[in-house]
């Protein structure tokens, strides 16, 4: 039993079991459902070295020892990492348990309700993570033994109403012996259930015996620990394969069996399953006592009564008998889907929409000869569906487990892949790679995963996850399969077997869920495809689906990473880490002593992850601040040096903890790469969003970036356009000096930097451009001072007094006014959604927040651009004659890396210039495009060289450009003409056009003008205007601006064009004099 690790509380056989082995163990108090203390227990006590009583036969001592006097337990006792939040006051006989809440863990179809505290919780939680509730619940008794190695072995059992959460230590007498037990009692209700502790049990460190009371401290900590070291995990593992043993069947398929006398009878493989089971939960409590009964044997010296031991040899004979059947089953079962693979083996599918539906058999293929036919059966099918079942969710690591397919009038066909070797599946890619239009639900993944398998789709590619996410960006919708079936069909999807095991037998139930997973993808595709249509969203659509295996390569590839030097990076933080903490306790304040428990010593030192302490701390060192967010502290940090010592502090903790340490945990152990998941509209505005880990992120330290290396032999090419948002930005604005610099090849920041400090370009300096950048990327948006100046700060280590925001802030919209204008023009529309210049659709609930849709349009352009680079990319690679071993990897908004051999490193990233720049003018048309690209030893760009330009620029796929025209995105569409009638009108005097708007000077407040309307006989006020130089403010409406053209918008109504020419048309009418300007206060250009 030692090697078995089986515990002597078996099912109901154990008192017989312990009979046998000459063990009687003392009676136990039965536990009341209420929290009542327990009496004395006068059926607990064995005398100290008592002898216990065994078989005649047998010369087994077995040693139980007397347990601690009750008295002992009316006195508190400190135990190992005791909870101070959930522990039992012990007063006399009373247990006091304060402060203890109810809460309810939903668990699929059944509830499991936590009474009292943190115990109830956690193993609520245990069971939910591991699956096991139903089980646990449903069962009278129930038994599952857990090895987690270096852990003890856990032990879930149920008895009745009882539920056993045990620990077992082996020792060398081959004694099972606990060495922590926690107690439940199960009470049923009628929708859930609710744990209740009633008992816990350890080995008692001072007489060697076992302690039994009720001790919440011990069991928190026990339940805690249960979740903290994977338990559930390896549950959920063990669980699998132990259902896998017993799983058998497919369906019942009829089949014909020989009985033993020769006769023919019908039978069916679940029936047979069922009497396997029967047989099976027959002998389940003796074969938890020991599968061959021969450590029991070899513990008692002189024998063991025979009588089960033939019970246990007959009872195995049983079940010999019953596997044979089955098998018999099962090979008559495959012969008759060998020779008849044809006839329809579950119900109905529906086809193509909810009102018709078609009545379609699932072939379900197991043979090469049937495999053939179906590839000959689809060749020429136009459209057709694709979904894979797998046994995980890691491509390098699990496994394809089903296939399915469909199109139109076919059935759907279900190829099992466990029946075929990779070789035999190839056949395969004649479907995947033929002319018809594949479709699938995250095409990226299941690409993947066929890549592991073997297979490669080639062709035009329908995502109805992406299609969905674009018709909806923006909003807070699911985008999973069963929610887009039920909004675009109607169609309620079961999904109850989508976490099933598909490692062992098939079952009816999880080949119908497969098979309705893929033919519902062909009337998706056909509401979608409309929807995209009408939304004018198909060349977007066309774009994203053109991404996606270039997305798919992505994942797959992943980043290479040294490990040795992450390792010493981790050190290297880790002593910053110390010396940082050493320096901060000596600054701040001790705080008051606080005893944690019985047995951890007083804490005098702040605790650096404790906001609430550290704002104590603060404030008694006379810091005024509210809160310890960064935002708070940093504006704050010069005058308080303590301060940037623990930001610094903070910026040291999350790169050892995200970053190395973060990393290193997620390295893949069979590539030894980190292969994070790129989510392709993971972003609302279209941009790519990244987890696990998020490479988008990664700090500009040379020392996170310099680990990422590619594989020996190979360099790292990095390329990314330079300002393409602020590019996107001049282009959606028609803002004329941004547009004019950009013509003429100069540096925007550099220029904005002239601007601002007044200084010729030629000396403004590095820290200047930087402020100019910060400048350029913070304002671009509408951002207001106080925010900009944390902006500023934050991203580009720029420190600014909140007078110098508000004065550069004023002076960038003096130099880019046409960007004043565009962000009036949209505050004016109060829309409710946007475009990016390739028309893709960003919605909001309601009217849009005006910093939201003044970046949306610039962002997902961005986005459109770089996928579009990427996609052209591939295509173009794998097009080339002479092949070129370039692999994408990584993709961080405005710039993409790639691994290649260094021999061919040059030729790589001439191609990958040139199919940013033709992507990037695809959209910005006459807007000159910039890529900087160098060939390096890693991510941080270790000698790096730049790659000579190509002479000969290689064709890539032609791409047709989308239509720009003012009537199809007027809010992102500015022509030239318009933009120099804008130039013409913006600075006329704001006191003349607000009289040739029929205002009315105030007669008490000369600077205010009035705007009457008849309401129902009398004159009501509709504007109160303030003018104040080129500024206005309506006090009815509260909104403002700057300028002619928002004024006349304000005033008339009217969209930005009309505002426009309905300004020019006062001027050519002399309704506004020619003189009437504001006086120029813009910068003189150096």
């Amino acid at each position: 039993m030692k090697e078995q690790g089986i515990s002597l509380a078996a099912f109901d056989f154990k008192d017989k079991a312990r009979e046998y082995l000459g063990v009687k163990l003392p009676e136990l108090e039965p536990i009341t459902d209420s929290f009542e203390p327990k009496g004395k227990n006068p059926g607990s006590k064995v005398a100290k070295n008592e002898q216990v009583e065994q078989s005649s036969e047998a010369s087994l001592r077995l040693i139980l020892v007397d347990p601690i006097e009750d008295d002992f337990f009316n006195q508190p006792q400190p135990m190992p990492e005791q909870s101070v939040a959930a522990k039992v006051q012990l007063d006399g006989n009373q247990s006091v348990v304060s402060d203890l809440a109810t809460t309810t863990l939903q668990i699929s179809s059944i509830a499991v309700k936590q009474i009292a505290g943190v115990a109830e919780k956690n193993i609520a939680r245990f069971l939910s993570e591991a699956q096991l509730s139903e089980a646990v619940v449903q069962a009278d008794d129930f038994y599952l033994r857990i090895e987690n190695k270096p852990y003890l072995p856990l032990v879930v059992e149920r008895h009745n109403d009882q539920l056993y959460m045990t620990h077992y230590r082996n020792l060398d007498t081959f004694e099972c012996v606990h060495d922590g037990e926690m107690v439940f009692k199960i009470l049923p209700g009628e929708t859930d259930s609710q744990l209740r502790l009633t008992e816990t049990a350890v080995q008692n460190p001072f007489t060697g015996g076992e302690s039994r009371n009720c001790d919440r401290g011990f069991a928190a900590t026990f339940s805690r620990n249960v979740l903290d070291q994977g338990f559930a995990v390896a549950a959920r593992e063990a669980w699998e394969t132990q259902q896998a043993s017993k799983e058998t069947s497919i369906g019942t398929l009829t089949v014909v069996e020989l009985s033993p006398n020769g006769s023919e009878i019908e039978t069916s493989l679940q029936a047979a399953t069922e009497q396997l089971q029967a047989v099976q939960q027959n002998i389940s409590e003796i074969l938890h006592l020991d599968n061959k009964l021969g450590n029991a044997v070899a513990v008692v010296e002189g024998g063991i009564q025979q009588e089960p031991l033939e019970k246990f040899d007959s009872t195995v004979a049983v079940l010999d008998q019953a596997n044979t059947e089955v098998h018999v089953v099962e090979q008559e079962k495959n012969q008759a889907v060998e020779e008849q693979p044809e006839p329809a083996i579950s119900r109905a599918i529906t086809s193509q929409t909810p009102e018709s539906q078609n009545e379609l058999g699932i072939h379900l293929v197991n043979t090469l000869d049937a495999l053939q036919r179906v590839v000959d059966q689809y060749q020429s099918t136009p459209v057709l569906a694709i979904d894979t079942k797998k046994t995980g969710l890691d491509p390098h690591s699990d496994q394809v487990r089903l296939i399915q397919l469909a199109a139109a009038d076919c059935p759907v066909t279900v190829i099992d892949c466990a029946a075929f070797s990779q070789a035999d599946l190839q056949p395969l890619n004649q479907l995947l790679q033929n002319e018809s239009e594949k479709v699938f639900q995250n095409a990226s993944f299941d690409l993947q995963m066929l890549q592991a398998t073997g297979l490669d789709v080639k062709g035009k590619i329908f995502d109805t996850m992406i299609a969905s996410q674009l018709i909806d960006a923006g909003l807070n919708k699911s985008h999973k399969l069963e929610a887009i079936a039920h909004r675009y069909l109607g169609i309620e999807l079961d999904k109850s077997e989508q976490k099933s095991n598909w490692k062992g037998g098939l079952t009816q139930s999880q080949i119908d869920c497969a098979a309705r997973d893929t033919a519902v993808l062909l009337p998706l595709r056909e509401s979608l495809t409309a929807k995209l249509e009408e939304k004018g969203l198909t060349d977007t659509a066309s774009l994203e689906f053109r991404t996606i295996p270039a997305v798919a390569e992505m994942q797959w590839n992943g980043m290479g990473i040294n490990r040795a030097k992450l390792q010493a990076f981790a050190g290297e933080l880790g002593q910053q880490k110390a010396m940082l903490e050493q320096e901060l306790w000596e600054r701040l304040p001790k705080p008051e002593a606080v005893q944690k428990s019985l047995l951890n010593p007083t804490s005098f030192k702040v605790d650096l992850e404790s906001p609430k302490q550290l704002l104590t701390a603060l404030q008694e060192m006379g810091i005024s601040v509210k809160n310890t967010r960064k935002e708070t502290l940093i504006p704050l940090q010069e005058r308080h040096p303590v301060l940037s010592k623990l930001l610094e502090y903070r910026r040291v903790t999350k790169a050892l903890s995200t970053y190395a340490e973060g990393y290193a945990a997620l390295v893949h152990p069979k590539t030894e790469r980190l292969h994070p998941n790129l989510n392709q509209c993971g972003a609302v505005t279209g941009r790519f969003s990244c987890d696990k880990p998020n490479l988008q992120n990664v700090p500009r330290d040379q020392r996170i970036k310099g680990c990422f290396e590619p594989a020996p032999g190979n360099v790292l090419v990095k390329a990314d356009y330079s300002q393409i948002e602020l590019r996107i930005a001049a282009k959606v604005s028609g803002e004329p000096r941004m547009n004019e610099a950009y013509q003429n090849g100069q540096d925007l920041h550099a220029l904005t930097a002239s601007f601002l400090l007044h200084k010729p370009i030629a000396q403004i300096t590095s820290d200047e451009r930087r402020l100019a950048k910060a400048v350029n990327f913070g304002l671009i948006y509408g951002m207001q001072a106080h925010g900009f100046q944390t902006y500023a700060r934050t991203n580009y280590g720029v420190s600014l007094s909140l007078p110098e925001a508000e004065k550069y802030r004023e002076q960038f919209f003096k130099t880019y006014p046409g960007l004043l204008d565009w962000h009036d023009r949209v505050k004016q529309e109060h829309a409710d959604s946007c475009q990016t210049l390739g028309g893709r659709l960003r919605h909001w609930e309601g009217e849009a927040p005006f910093t939201e849709i003044i970046n949306a349009p610039t962002q997902g352009t961005s986005a459109d651009i770089t996928k579009l680079a990427i996609a052209a990319f591939r295509e173009a690679r794998d097009s080339l004659p002479q092949k070129l071993d370039a692999r994408l990897l990584m993709q961080v908004h405005d710039e993409i890396v790639i691994e290649v051999p260094e021999a061919q490193a040059e030729r790589a990233g001439q191609l990958l210039v040139q199919s940013m720049l033709e992507a990037g003018q695809y959209f910005l048309t006459d807007m000159p495009v910039e890529v900087e690209a160098v060939i390096c030893e890693d991510w941080s760009g270790k000698n790096a060289r730049p790659i000579p330009l190509l002479e000969t620029p290689i064709e890539l796929v032609e791409v047709s450009p989308p239509e720009q025209t003012v009537e199809t995105i007027p809010q992102n569409r500015v022509d030239a003409e318009l933009t120099k009638l804008a130039d013409a009108v913006r600075n006329l005097d704001l006191q003349v056009v607000a009289a040739t708007l029929g205002l009315e000077r105030d007669r008490t407040d000369k600077s205010k003008w009035i705007a009457w309307a008849e309401v129902d006989g009398h004159r009501e006020k509709q504007h109160a205007i303030s003018i104040t130089d080129n500024k206005f403010m309506d006090w009815k409406t509260e909104q403002g601006g700057v300028g002619a053209i928002s004024l006349t918008m304000a005033v008339r109504g009217g969209d930005f064009k009309t505002a426009i020419e309905w300004l020019t048309q006062q001027q050519e009418q002399q309704f506004i004099p020619a003189q009437a300007f504001q006086e120029s206060k813009e910068p003189v250009m150096f």
